[in-house]
């Protein structure tokens, strides 16, 4: 069992996207670059199986376009993640950037003793001050003045892409340790891409999946 570092959310749904990070480690292979030729054919196939429903199978976002040739994610300087999203036997399309969160972290292997632990490259800095103050010790003095907490990323695109998928990419550069509070990206390591995905399905009913890939950059 893997532990994460420095992990706070505040926002609705963003408790079970952080329950996905503390899992071990899952999902699928490497991320790459370069030009790919996507088999529309075969996202259509498998969003006719029942058992690929993104509201019951979470890893099918990503597994699907990874069989149909897409790179899952790809960073060269913000991170793109492509995924797909199936409901009642076809590909749900309309999807807008509020409909999705994302969050990267990597795997840091423990020393010492200590285990494992997923640190984030994106933060949001909180102050005593507000809704989200990061807290004060008895007697209402506050511990901090600010503190550094995990978040999600802001100002992200999502596009669809007529193949069946759509892409996200990050408007975080985490390549740059001056937009990481100071986490330094390292592709060796694994990685995790998880996101909170809210929609309505087919049938009227609110869904919400908390999708994951985990990869290493090859």
């Amino acid at each position: 069992m893997s532990i994460l570092k420095h992990f706070s959310f505040n926002r609705a749904g963003l408790a079970a996207l952080l329950a996905v990070l503390l899992v071990g480690c899952g999902g699928g292979g490497g991320g790459s670059g370069g030009g790919v030729t996507v088999d529309s054919a075969a996202i259509t196939a498998a969003a006719a199986v029942a058992a690929n429903d993104t509201a019951v199978n979470q890893a099918a976002p990503f597994t699907a376009v990874q069989s149909a040739g897409a790179p899952v994610v790809t960073i060269h300087s913000p991170p793109v993640v492509n995924f797909t999203v199936f409901d009642h036997g076809q590909v749900l399309q309309g999807l807008k950037a509020s409909n999705v969160s994302f969050l990267i972290a990597k795997l840091v292997p423990g020393s010492a003793g200590n285990p494992d632990q997923w640190v984030n490259y994106i933060y949001r800095t909180q102050s005593t001050s507000g809704a989200n103050n990061v807290g004060s010790a008895p007697g209402g003095t506050a511990v901090l003045a600010s503190a550094a907490q995990a978040t999600t990323d802001s100002g992200g695109t999502l596009t669809y892409n007529s193949a069946g998928y759509y892409t996200y990419t990050f408007g975080t550069d985490i390549t740059n340790p001056a937009n990481t509070n100071g986490v330094v990206y390292e592709p060796a390591r694994t990685h995790r891409v998880a996101m909170v995905l809210n929609y309505t399905d087919a049938r009227g009913n609110p869904v919400q999946a908390n999708p994951y890939f985990d990869f290493t950059i090859t």
